[in-house]
């Protein structure tokens, strides 16, 4: 008995569904009806084909730019071990790299070229000085931020596949929203043709 209504219930959505895209063959409907029907299939086909290819190759683009961005940063940044000068505090901010809490805390190291140089590097909160932390400097030993690491460069990625997603959604939805409207005045248009036509064979006046 169950098989019997999930068979109907199904049997009744592909026909509404038909009906929706204007596959019933009903003699009723006008170009205006079909033309409705050919953007609505257009809109499945770029739903299915032409937004995630979208996405793939957004994907790809965010890949390789990070991956090139990470070999600049690589060949220009150096990673050495600073010498706290102080105690970090006990309490800082989330790192944005790593995602522990770190502090900003005054240290020494050398830079690539041999001198020492002397600043403010990020130190885990609650480092006690004289404490070793790794850091990166560029070639003058001048602190700068690390290559992006692999967590930075997944999310690139997702940003970059999730945007291209919903702006290939919105212009899909947008252009089948104007055409719609195109068409819905057409419709209308024809309509009024149409009662202009019959309405004084109802109704014995002529318009």
């Amino acid at each position: 008995m169950t098989s019997y209504r999930s068979l109907g219930r199904l049997t009744s959505r592909l026909i509404h569904g038909r009906r929706w895209l204007g596959l019933d063959r009903n003699p009723l409907r006008r170009t205006v009806d079909r033309a409705e029907t050919a953007v609505r299939l257009g809109v499945a086909v770029l739903i299915l084909t032409v937004v995630p290819a979208m996405t793939v190759l957004a994907g790809r683009w965010a890949y390789h730019t990070a991956l090139s961005q990470v070999r600049a940063q690589d060949a220009a940044t150096h990673a050495v071990s600073a010498v706290l000068l102080d105690a970090a505090p006990g309490v800082g901010t989330p790192d944005p790299y790593e995602g522990t809490a770190v502090a900003w805390v005054p240290a020494r190291w050398v830079a690539p070229d041999g001198p020492v140089r002397t600043g403010d590097v990020l130190a885990p909160a609650g480092a006690k000085r004289g404490s070793l932390v790794r850091t990166w400097v560029d070639e003058a030993g001048n602190f700068v931020d690390p290559p992006p690491g692999r967590n930075q460069v997944v999310g690139n990625v997702f940003m970059a596949v999730l945007l291209s997603g919903l702006c290939g959604l919105a212009l899909v939805f947008g252009g089948e929203a104007v055409s719609h409207q195109v068409l819905e005045r057409r419709r209308m248009k024809a309509w009024d043709a149409d009662w202009r036509t019959v309405a004084p064979r109802w109704t014995g006046h002529t318009t």
